[in-house]
């Protein structure tokens, strides 16, 4: 992690995107948009595809120790469970209960009701680290590589040196997904003197974010790992406390 972390911050450090500006004399209209001159490399989508299989066999590997924590042989079913929608809800279908039961097949009830109160069904699955990284997981295997995408933090702007003018922002200052040439700033200069001059200074805070999939596109992909680390962490500390420190 703390190398992809490096690694993304060296490409933001060497001005992959710069803001252009350009002032259209016949109607009065200043715009400032995206020039991208670089992109992120695709070893670096490479590289996080591997974290997050590390991250979810991480998991599946906690599932297998639940198993044989109580005497039992784990089989090739065995995996750490995470699941949307309720299996066990009055509506669920007969496969989704099936699919539940054979990942946990062995575990003791306790570790089950656990593994429950973990779900996305439970937490919501935005807010839920594990519906996050079930939805890379599964991205991953399908051979995506093209992860990320580029994205404005936010956008201001200053005026300075102005005079015999006032400014009229036509839309707010972007913030998001972006390409080449998205407009970031647009505002009108209207005069209000015989000499109308402004001189524009702009600025805007990058950032790497996933691209798919598309449930959580957008999402910054360091403050995402920290999430998803802090997901694992708390189960596995969890089942630590509370499983396998037993005598």
């Amino acid at each position: 992690m703390e190398s992809l972390n490096r690694a993304m911050q060296g490409f933001l450090g060497r001005r992959p995107y710069e803001l252009w500006k350009h002032l259209d004399r016949q109607t009065n209209e200043y715009v400032v948009f995206m020039r991208i001159r670089d992109t992120p490399p695709i070893k670096r989508s490479i590289v996080i595809g591997e974290i997050v299989h590390n991250l979810r066999s991480a998991l599946d590997h906690l599932a297998w120790q639940l198993v044989k924590a109580n005497g039992e042989k784990p089989d090739r079913d065995t995996g750490f469970p995470i699941f949307s929608d309720d299996p066990f809800a009055d509506n669920a279908s007969k496969k989704t209960l099936e699919r539940w039961e054979k990942l946990t097949r062995g575990m003791h009830a306790d570790d089950i009701a656990i593994l429950k109160e973990f779900q996305p069904y439970k937490r919501g699955d935005q807010g839920s680290p594990f519906f996050i990284l079930n939805a890379l997981s599964n991205r991953d295997k399908h051979r995506e590589i093209h992860f990320t995408q580029n994205v404005a933090r936010y956008t201001k702007v200053e005026f300075t040196d102005q005079r015999d003018c006032e400014l009229e922002p036509l839309m707010d200052p972007y913030s998001g997904t972006f390409e080449d040439r998205t407009v970031v700033l647009h505002y009108r200069i209207i005069s209000t003197g015989d000499n109308p001059h402004e001189y524009v200074e702009a600025e805007c805070s990058f950032t790497i974010a996933f691209r798919y999939p598309e449930t959580i596109a957008g999402l910054s992909v360091e403050e995402t790992f920290i999430l998803l680390g802090h997901g694992v962490h708390d189960i596995t500390h969890v089942f630590g406390e509370q499983r396998f420190s037993q005598p």
